[in-house]
């Protein structure tokens, strides 16, 4: 609720894009909650399982290009030289209230 977040105006943070709206190409969380309760009830462990899922099919190919990324509901997903999966997450700054993308993210959150 804004009203009771304006006293963490100003602080940023890192999170699943997902949760706050701010990924395309992915089934929206707003869009699944009716059809799968987990996506509202959980929605990082659900990221999570999306992004697993959707990872298996760029496995080899990020692989082979350490420096490409697939955009996932937990964040950009690549692989480093040694085989691990690593993510960078979205960060949000809280302004009036709603956490709002930080400069260079997506501005799809509504207040």
């Amino acid at each position: 609720m804004p009203t009771l977040d304006r006293d963490l105006n100003g602080v940023t943070y890192c999170d699943a894009p997902w949760v706050y709206g701010l990924n395309l190409g992915i089934a929206a969380r707003a869009d699944l909650k009716d059809r799968l309760p987990g996506a509202q009830q959980n929605p990082r462990l659900f990221a999570f399982g999306m992004d697993a899922y959707r990872l298996l099919a760029y496995v080899d190919w990020l692989g082979r290009n350490p420096d490409d990324y697939l955009p996932g509901a937990t964040g950009d997903l690549s692989i480093d030289e040694f085989g691990r999966v690593r993510r960078a997450p979205s960060c949000l700054r809280f302004v009036d209230g709603v956490p709002r993308p930080t400069d260079g993210a997506l501005d799809l959150v509504t207040p």
